[in-house]
């Protein structure tokens, strides 16, 4: 523990710690959006599970609903989608989702540096996001800290496919690295079958990376650690004092 001045108020500061609360507000943000996140794929899943029990149940079907044991096209004519489509696009909505969280958390963690030296990105209230590869190179330039993880990459990587592409891998590459192989062969156009323990995988990944990154967000805003030059830096990044 030490004592910090900030503009004049003398104040404790503790080393960064989630279970105590002693985290930047964007950490605390990032964890409401990730605690949502989690919830809602639970959520989806579990009542996605019942209600085609439930509605194949009321369709006369049977007592058990199991996908393989029951007529898919039955449920995609009553609501318009099947279970294994839903569960998809679950999987699907998660990613995005916990990928722009991250993206989020990494911009609002620089402007909260920024304004402990008096400074303001302004990537709260402006429109434009800051480029990934200016993020990469704040942290590694002010803090020492590489935040550029291989399966952070190819979260992102997917959400680009996802998003873009509407799940479609375009190379034998892509098919390998994101695609259940197990499934079917490859071809050019051919649709990604996501997986539950792969996108919980990103998800966790993406937790991990964010959690690494806020112990130097704090050191340096709340921590009262200041980075040298870090005015002229900014000023690059168009930051306004």
């Amino acid at each position: 523990m030490e004592v910090s001045v900030i503009r004049g108020t003398r104040w404790v500061c503790m080393s960064w710690d989630e279970a105590r609360g002693t985290v930047s507000r964007a950490f605390a943000d990032w964890a409401a959006s990730d605690k949502r996140i989690k919830a809602f794929f639970k959520a989806s899943l579990l009542f996605a599970e019942r209600g085609f029990t439930d509605l194949l149940k009321t369709a006369g079907v049977g007592e058990r609903f199991e996908a393989d044991e029951h007529p898919q096209e039955l449920v995609q004519k009553i609501v318009g989608i099947d279970p294994h489509e839903f569960e998809q696009s679950v999987f699907s909505a998660v990613l995005k989702d916990a990928v722009s969280a991250y993206e989020v958390y990494l911009e609002q963690g620089l402007d909260e540096v920024a304004r402990f030296h008096e400074l303001s990105l302004n990537s709260v209230t402006s429109t434009k996001s800051l480029p990934r590869h200016v993020q990469i190179k704040g942290f590694a330039d002010w803090f020492g800290v590489d935040i550029k993880n291989s399966v952070v990459e190819d979260a992102r990587t997917l959400r680009h496919l996802l998003t873009h592409r509407m799940v479609r891998a375009h190379t034998l590459e892509e098919w390998e690295k994101f695609g259940d192989t197990k499934e079917s062969s490859f071809y050019a156009g051919i649709r990604l079958i996501l997986r539950r323990e792969q996108i919980e995988g990103y998800v966790d990944a993406l937790a991990a990376a964010v959690r690494h990154a806020d112990k130097y967000i704090w050191e340096y805003g709340y921590g009262g650690k200041r980075v040298d030059g870090l005015r002229e830096v900014f000023s690059i990044l168009g930051a306004k004092e």
